[in-house]
């Protein structure tokens, strides 16, 4: 049963991109609770489905924009970068190309995307019979994700609890992003729960960042002192 409409926040637009056949369509239909095929056919251009869902205790309505892998959707792909909250970016362990490709999607994403959005990497077959398949190692995968300063999770596309804890997460952390998520909701107890959320990530940010300017000064207090000590011990 959904919450009544007051007390729903406005939507999240969340694209799921990647080469074609990696999964992005199973996960979801994974997701949204359909019936998985197993034959499926291929997204013409892009499909755009919602749902309204609980995350981290908030209703929200998630608006997803399903894209096909073809090139000669590209350019249909790339009117919708402008409207992107949060981005899933999918590759196949078992497929490598769809690895190798990446990076290319990245770049025509941030070069086409106005609001920076919110990017997760996401390996789809990581279930432990397909290991033998994988021509993808995790470790590559997150040393490429490191690299780019996204967030990188393994899943099935079958999985439910995998998807919906993948899926949930990037929801997650575009509410906890005001620059990203300035909607208001009616409803008084859902704005407030909303507001604390995102308070309580931006003192997060800020200790962290204080604690990682008191390294750096730290770090600069000893290479100050560390000639002086050589000097001395030389001297004695």
């Amino acid at each position: 049963m959904e919450p009544p409409e007051e007390e729903i926040l406005g939507a999240i637009n969340l694209m799921i991109l990647g080469e074609g056949a990696v999964g992005k369509s199973c996960m979801l239909q994974t997701y949204c609770g359909d019936a998985v095929e197993s034959v499926r056919s291929a997204t013409i251009g892009v499909d755009v489905s919602t749902r309204v869902c609980c995350v981290r205790g908030l209703p929200v309505k998630l608006q997803f924009y399903d894209t096909a892998g073809s090139e000669r959707f590209r350019p249909l792909i790339r009117q919708q970068y402008t409207r992107a909250h949060g981005v899933l970016l999918v590759f196949d362990f078992t497929q490598r190309d769809t690895f190798q490709r990446l990076e290319g999607w990245l770049k025509e994403l941030r070069a086409a995307a106005r609001q920076n959005p919110i990017i997760m990497l996401a390996g789809n077959k990581a279930e432990p019979e397909l290991a033998e398949r994988r021509t993808v190692s995790v470790q590559e995968a997150d040393a490429f994700a490191n690299q780019q300063g996204i967030s990188f999770r393994t899943l099935s596309a079958f999985n439910v609890a995998q998807v919906c804890s993948v899926i949930d997460d990037l929801a997650h952390r575009v509410l906890l992003t005001p620059r990203l998520y300035r909607t208001q909701p009616t409803d008084t107890e859902t704005f407030v729960l909303l507001l604390k959320l995102q308070t309580q990530a931006h003192m997060r940010a800020e200790d962290a960042e204080r604690r990682l300017d008191m390294l750096e000064d730290r770090m600069a207090a000893l290479e100050k002192a560390a000639p002086d000590g050589e000097a001395r011990g030389a001297g004695d």
